[in-house]
């Protein structure tokens, strides 16, 4: 039938082997594109993780490194804070030892004026102006310190240290 008439005029018709082999090579290279894709999907999926898991490992770090920051920030405040209360300690024990070399000497004192006046026969009772060493006139305006610490003034300083 060379000279086909009818509906398939218009060209020459494969047969069913080639056709067979048109489908197989389409079905080959269709394969071969789903696999490509599949390959590329799996690539992106694991670069993500990738990305997902740097990223993790990077905010752990950076905790890290602020934990460290911080540990190290609580360190040297704590030092310098012992190192402070360690210098007010010895202040204040510097200052007892003043207070106490004070109160044994004005001890002393007190002891020599009581023998003086128990030797004189004088058993007057005293006012606290004697016993203080202070002066009976009232002091000026503008208050002074005074260097001679009293017994009560020794006291209340003692009071007043013990609770430091």
């Amino acid at each position: 039938m060379s000279g086909r008439t009818g509906w398939n005029s218009w060209g020459h018709r494969k047969t069913n082997g080639e056709n067979e082999l048109l489908t197989l090579v389409r079905e080959i290279a269709f394969d071969n594109r789903e696999m490509r894709e599949a390959r590329r999907l799996e690539n992106e999926r694991r670069h993500r993780e990738e990305q997902k898991r740097m990223l993790r490992e990077a905010d752990a770090k950076r905790a890290e490194e602020m934990a460290q920051k911080e540990a190290e920030k609580e360190a040297r405040l704590a030092k310098m804070i012992n190192d402070k209360i360690k210098e007010i300690d010895s202040k204040c024990e510097e200052d007892n030892k003043k207070i106490w070399e004070k109160l044994g000497k004005g001890k002393e004192a007190e002891k020599a004026e009581g023998d003086k006046a128990a030797a004189n026969g004088e058993n007057k009772k005293r006012g606290q102006d004697e016993i203080t060493g202070t002066a009976t006139v009232p002091p000026p305006t503008s208050r002074q310190r005074v260097n001679e610490v009293g017994a009560l003034d020794a006291g209340l300083l003692l009071m007043n240290l013990d609770t430091v």
